[in-house]
């Protein structure tokens, strides 16, 4: 909450023009606390990725431990994200494979029907009867599967059949910690 009274408190013999000045410089000076702040706030984030995301999950890793429990009473566990991506050049074969594989459900069929700014009328008539195709429409035919959908079923093949094809969705297995 601003501080009015301390803030904007003008001075006995102090003019308008002096008090905006005098306002601009305070603002400034809170600006710059702030870029600071952030800084130091992206820093320690830094930190703690880089721990908490490369160093400790690979000692845990290298000493073949899954869960911890220090001496100070803390519970450390090991985590596995999958993150997976269908990567343009393999588009066609990625959704090849899900059709091929009985997956076809996966994937969104979209059509992109593009109106002018200027065409607010139109837009809201082929709502209503598009059906009838009255006018030419410019479509786009696009194909994907939702990134979150993607992810866990990736995640389920995985823990289900263990073998995936990882390349043709852009598998990326990320180890990071959780510290109770």
């Amino acid at each position: 909450m601003f501080d009015y009274e301390n803030a904007a408190a003008p001075a006995a013999d102090e003019t308008d023009m002096q008090r905006v000045a005098r306002l601009v410089e305070l603002q400034k000076q809170r600006q710059d606390e702030v870029e600071e702040a952030e800084a130091v706030l992206n820093a320690a984030k830094g930190r703690l990725k880089d721990i908490s995301e490369n160093e400790l999950p690979m000692l845990m890793v290298e000493l073949g431990l899954t869960t911890l429990k220090t001496t100070s009473g803390l519970t450390v566990e090991l985590q596995e994200k999958i993150r997976a991506s269908i990567p343009k050049a393999r588009e066609a074969e990625a959704f090849d494979w899900l059709e091929e594989s009985g997956n076809g459900g996966l994937i969104k069929r979209q059509f992109i029907i593009a109106f002018g700014k200027d065409e607010d009328s139109w837009a809201d008539k082929f709502e209503r009867d598009c059906a009838q195709r009255k006018k030419q429409l410019h479509l786009e035919r696009k194909k994907a599967v939702h990134p979150s959908t993607l992810g866990a079923f990736v995640k389920r093949e995985l823990a289900e059949n263990g073998s995936f094809p990882e390349g043709l969705f852009g598998v990326f297995r990320q180890r990071t910690t959780k510290i109770d």
